[in-house]
């Protein structure tokens, strides 16, 4: 007979066939399996069947069941709860921080910032929907996993895939490129900014890293040359080469505006040049020429000097400068050195000083001297027109004009930048003394100008003056001072072939052409390494001054060593250092190196 029964989860009323009693079925309305009970007896109430063994997936469909009915609801009710879509996807680009909302349909997708234009990613909209423990674990539970079989040959299975690197999906074109971002004017002003910034710092380390290596040289070379002055051993450095040493170890320490300790050094030079007042010769003359100009570094205004980092231009003057100059033997020396000191007074704003310089030197006895011809150019550059020609006038035309007055007015017009007033003076015609020291004086002057604009000139008096020694003294020995200027003037001048040529031996030379020889050739080397720029200079080039023995010869290694130093060559200098023994050239080498650096 048939059996009637309830579904257990829909409740609805079902009538099935009395074999299927005991079995499990579907339901036809909920489809969800139910038991269906056993059949009774006709005669006898039915007794309760016995509570059937379900197997683990059985129960484990009917545990789905259940859950999934419930699940359903609740899906149901969170839908009418939910609040529509708005439209508009809502966050902020991540390069201008700006409040975006962009529309729906561009999810996951990539677009423009509608505020800095750059190509950002639009997010996909976040579901705030609560967690379920159900829905945290996929597949089957542990019961049925234990059940599950292996997976079928070449398939994937979930517990065997491992990660791949972005590398290998790079290389697979598994991960699309990103879109270049445009740079712009703006962008390329930034990363030259940025560049050149980071080209500064590095310039800027590198100098200051190149001024301690310098700093470091210059006080290890002039340490080891000051204790080779202070030896007390028999083997100490003569009084020549000492006292080059003190001028430039005053220089040093002047720039440094340490004027105290560089006066004392440059008045210990003075006493070793003038130890021996028996000794006249033209190398002590031009070491003290070199000396007086050293001493200039030394000064400065009244508030410098309150510092103690200068010495006051007038007590500098008086006390030093003129003491210097009144040492030298020679006029001639005299008034190169007087020459140069009074243009770079000038420079200075100290012309009054120049003026006071040179009438402490001219002799008192009220005899002519040449030095009165200095005088007179500085009045001139003064604009005491009136005073000089009341004091030194002008012959009238034809008449003969003296040596002091050709040379003093052409020196005063060139100084004013009257150069072809200064060439008529100097060329006119007259004895040949005169027009031959007019015209290397003026040489001298253009060519000894600080500011450099006026030396081009000076081969309009060079020619003259080598014609005049040329023709009008040939076969007489030429003047030992006059021959040197000409020397100086063609190697200042670039000419050193030429230059070299009037080094050669003439007639009638005597020790003193010998020693200005000498000083001839150390010019010609100055300008030889001048002409080098940056280039290293060969060592050869200080072997030119030929006499070993002379004072010349070892300033050649100073000049050398100091130009190698200053342009990073000082590795050639170190070399000759360790390999020579003489203590002139080892102390001139030192002090080179402190001079470069």
């Amino acid at each position: 007979m048939p059996i009637r029964f309830k579904c257990t989860s829909c409740q609805k009323g079902l009538v099935v066939k009395d074999h299927l009693g005991g079995k499990r079925v579907a339901c036809p309305a909920c489809k969800k399996p139910v038991i269906v009970p056993a059949a009774q007896p006709a005669t006898q109430p039915a007794a309760a069947p016995p509570a059937p063994q379900l197997r683990p997936e059985e129960v484990e469909a009917l545990a789905a069941a259940a859950l999934a009915e419930e699940d359903n609801k609740k899906k149901a009710e969170e839908a009418k709860a939910a609040p529509k879509p708005s439209g508009t996807i809502d966050f902020t680009c991540d390069f201008c921080d700006a409040q975006l909302k962009l529309p729906l349909d561009l999810a996951g997708k990539k677009s423009p910032c509608p505020e800095c234009k750059r190509i950002i990613r639009v997010p996909n909209p976040k579901e705030d929907k609560p967690k379920d423990w159900r829905t945290v674990q996929e597949g089957p539970s542990v019961a049925l996993a234990a059940q599950k079989p292996p997976a079928p040959e070449g398939t994937w299975d979930a517990g065997t895939v491992k990660r791949v690197s972005m590398e290998a999906l790079t290389e697979a074109d598994a991960i699309p490129e990103e879109e270049a971002e445009p740079v712009g004017v703006l962008g390329w002003i930034r990363r030259a900014a940025i560049a050149a910034a980071l080209g500064g710092v590095v310039w800027f380390a590198g100098c200051l890293i190149n001024r301690q290596q310098r700093e470091v040289a210059q006080k290890d070379s002039l340490e080891q040359v000051m204790e080779m002055v202070e030896s007390k051993s028999k083997d100490k450095l003569p009084d020549d080469i000492t006292a080059e040493v003190l001028r430039r170890a005053g220089e040093i320490h002047a720039r440094k505006s340490e004027a105290s300790k560089a006066r004392t050094l440059f008045r210990a030079a003075y006493s070793k040049l003038s130890a021996d007042p028996n000794r006249i010769s033209p190398e002590v003359d031009l070491s003290l020429v070199e000396l007086a100009l050293s001493m200039l570094e030394l000064g400065g205004n009244e508030r410098d000097a309150i510092a103690k980092e200068r010495v006051k231009w007038s007590d500098l003057v008086e006390k030093d400068l003129g003491v210097v100059l009144g040492r030298i033997h020679a006029d001639e020396a005299r008034i190169i050195g007087l020459r140069a000191l009074v243009t770079r007074l000038f420079a200075q704003g100290q012309g009054a000083l120049a003026d006071t310089l040179v009438r402490r030197l001219i002799p008192l006895d009220g005899g002519r001297s040449l030095l009165q011809a200095q005088l007179i150019a500085i009045l001139l550059e003064q604009g005491k027109a009136a005073e000089v020609a009341k004091q030194f006038p002008l012959p009238e035309a034809g008449a003969e004009i003296d040596v002091i007055t050709r040379c003093g007015y052409a020196e005063g017009k060139a100084r004013k930048g009257d150069i072809d007033g200064a060439r008529n003076i100097a060329t006119i015609a007259g004895p040949t003394e005169g027009r031959l020291l007019a015209t290397l004086g003026v040489a001298e002057l253009l060519q000894d100008n600080p500011n450099g604009g006026e030396a081009a000139k000076a081969a309009m008096f060079i020619g003259p003056a080598a014609q005049i020694m040329n023709e009008e003294m040939k076969g007489a020995a030429l003047p030992p001072w006059s021959r040197y200027q000409l020397v100086k003037a063609y190697a200042r001048s670039g000419q050193l072939e030429t230059a070299r040529d009037w080094l050669k031996p003439r007639g009638g030379d005597d020790k003193r052409a010998a020693e200005l020889k000498s000083w001839g050739e150390l010019e010609i080397v100055r300008a030889r390494l001048a002409k080098l720029d940056g280039a290293a200079a060969d060592a050869a080039i200080p072997e030119e001054v030929k006499d070993k023995n002379s004072l010349a010869h070892a300033l050649a290694w100073e000049i050398w060593a100091r130009h190698n130093a200053h342009h990073g060559h000082g590795g050639d200098v170190r070399d000759i250092l360790e390999t020579t023994q003489d203590l002139r050239i080892r102390a001139m080498l030192l002090t080179g190196i402190a001079l470069g650096n």
